[in-house]
């Protein structure tokens, strides 16, 4: 029979053991999501050379391959691993004539197979004023007329791909996870449409974590927040108490509720895709569409924080690893 001693002891180890585990997270995210490394994606994505990223260009099919060849230096697995290809084509039927677009999708296999976790960003956005279809969008600019979208939404999937390669290198999943780039959001969701269309059983897609306009924190807000609805309640609650646990060294309540939602955040974004579907899915923003360079050509990755998007991406990172394995 064990002394008091010596259970002392035991649960002492157990306590040191587990510390030990969270300082390693802690510093894999530290090593991994830099500012150097997310302000690389961005500047890549945001370049005047993607003409502004309109879902079915040039532009749009290059920024594309950029994120493919990013999936398979960090080691992702495309979804036929035969052919090597992470780009998913997708057709817009439009009365002038179809158009072809593709989603972009890394996998890391988990030891469940059929189980999914999904990290999703679009990385699509408005084009530029001469050439591309939406008007309404444009505030024409003598100087610029390329939009290059780097909040929006560059910064999103810099995320994801910075966050493909935490996870890779953690190597811990128990669930597969999924990174998806997606094309059409700024279209009308349809990229997402497409995607989930090829999902046989949705009930396999345990949650959908969607990050949209993280590149800086809103001067109002002072942290980034969460959309939730339908089947997405409880989401915030989780990251903030699985930050806390970890012991991440951020502020109380790190992440807060959508506080504009007059916006109709929650619909806006290709979370809602799968949140209709009764998929748990949310958005994690930092940045509303009321911020000045929102849809306009001064979007550009000089105007983001790195150092605050860099805490953010982090958190985001942190706060889910519980999330991708059983015993959560």
């Amino acid at each position: 029979m064990k002394t008091k001693k010596q259970l002392r002891l035991f649960f002492l180890m157990i306590a040191l053991a587990a510390a030990d585990k969270l300082n390693a997270q802690k510093a894999l995210a530290d090593s991994i999501i830099t500012q150097e490394l997310l302000q690389h994606y961005v500047q890549a994505l945001a370049h005047d050379s993607m003409q502004g990223r309109y879902t079915g260009t040039e532009g749009c099919e290059k920024a594309a391959q950029f994120i493919a060849s990013q999936m398979k230096t960090a080691g992702l697995s495309p979804l036929n691993s035969s052919d090597s290809n992470y780009l998913l084509n997708y057709t817009i039927e439009r009365s002038s004539g179809n158009i072809t677009a593709a989603n972009v999708l890394g996998i890391i296999p988990g030891k469940i197979a059929d189980r999914f976790i999904i990290f999703s960003a679009h990385y699509d956005h408005v084009g530029n004023a001469d050439k591309h279809q939406m008007p309404g969008q444009f505030e024409l600019s003598k100087k610029d007329r390329i939009y290059n979208g780097a909040n929006d939404n560059a910064s999103g999937v810099a995320a994801i791909l910075a966050i493909a390669q935490y996870f890779k290198l953690r190597n811990q999943n128990d669930y597969t996870i999924l990174f998806i780039a997606f094309s059409g959001e700024e279209n009308g969701l349809l990229g997402s449409e497409a995607l989930l269309k090829s999902f046989t059983n949705k009930k396999n897609i345990l949650q959908v974590i969607n990050l949209e306009m993280l590149g800086k924190i809103s001067a109002r807000n002072k942290k980034p927040f969460v959309t939730e609805g339908r089947s997405s309640y409880g989401f915030m609650k989780k990251l903030n108490s699985n930050l806390t646990k970890m012991d991440a060294g951020l502020k109380n309540n790190f992440f807060q509720n959508d506080w504009l939602s007059t916006e109709n955040n929650f619909e806006r974004s290709d979370n809602y895709t799968f949140a209709k579907q009764g998929i748990p899915a949310n958005t994690i923003m930092a940045t509303t569409g009321l911020d000045k360079h929102y849809h306009t050509p001064s979007d550009e990755w000089h105007t983001l924080n790195y150092e605050e998007m860099t805490t953010v991406v982090k958190a985001v990172a942190l706060a889910c690893s519980p999330m991708v394995i059983t015993k959560n």
